[in-house]
């Protein structure tokens, strides 16, 4: 990686996160790779914390591929509804190429149930696209299927649950051989090791800030219900008011909300 000074590394730090650059343009003028880039960007955590929860704000953690959906119950969704595979993409904002991909994997499944609900599925599409009207057959098996949820567990929890897995059994395996035999028995280099933990480091650390974001927003929001407090409405509400300020109510905290 190319030498240069943390003040000079933060700029172009600053750059990615106002959109100014790249993180390829940058990763390429640092002479360096992603894997590199991203162990200094985590180092961030540590020297300019402000500066790295704005990066992660600007870029999050998204795994490279999509584990939450469930794709019985958006093609199930698609045959009830009646409408578009487009319309419903949209509702759970899901990629159009990465709907084909998965539908066709309903076509190589090793369930029965899966592979014939991909045969309704093609047939319908097909004599929807050729403005053809559905066979009572059809229309029945549609009515008898049952609705499933579309989105399951977060990509992100999915995989921070995935590598404390790893972590657990790294650390235990680490006390018993040491670090580099633990890895080889786990299937993994060191190396792989080190950039394992340190994706769950990152995870980690969204979402301790996001936590963090809710409970201080949490925190406003009581704050002020204890300023303002909240009126009735109508004829009412004035009587309270008027009681409220002869008598200077305390309103008491609102919780949960």
């Amino acid at each position: 990686m190319k030498k240069v000074s943390q003040e000079e590394f933060e700029k172009l730090i600053r750059q990615i996160i106002e959109g100014e650059r790249s993180e390829g343009s940058v990763i390429k003028e640092l002479e360096t790779e992603s894997r590199t880039f991203n162990n200094k960007i985590s180092e961030l955590s540590l020297t300019n914390p402000q500066l790295y929860y704005e990066f992660i704000k600007a870029r999050p953690y998204k795994p490279k591929e999509r584990k939450d959906i469930n794709i019985r119950g958006f093609v199930i969704e698609v045959l009830k509804s009646g409408v578009t595979v487009e319309e419903i993409c949209d509702k759970y904002h899901i990629g159009r190429r990465t709907i084909s991909r998965k539908i066709e994997q309903l076509k190589k499944s090793d369930k029965e149930e899966d592979r014939k609900l991909y045969e309704l599925y093609k047939r319908i599409a097909y004599k929807k696209a050729h403005s053809q009207k559905l066979e009572n057959a059809d229309i029945m098996k549609i009515n008898a299927l049952k609705s499933e949820d579309v989105i399951g567990m977060s990509d992100v929890e999915r995989r921070r649950l995935e590598l404390l897995e790893i972590e657990r059994q790294y650390q235990d395996l680490s006390l018993e051989f040491g670090k580099e035999v633990a890895a080889k028995k786990m299937g993994y280099t060191p190396n792989r090791i080190y950039k394992l933990l340190n994706e769950l480091y990152r995870i980690e650390i969204e979402r301790s800030q996001s936590q963090k974001s809710q409970e201080q927003a949490s925190q406003s929001y009581r704050d002020s219900m204890k300023v303002d407090g909240i009126k009735p409405v109508g004829n009412e509400g004035q009587k309270s008011e008027k009681k409220a300020v002869k008598r200077k109510v305390h309103v008491p905290e609102q919780e949960g909300r």
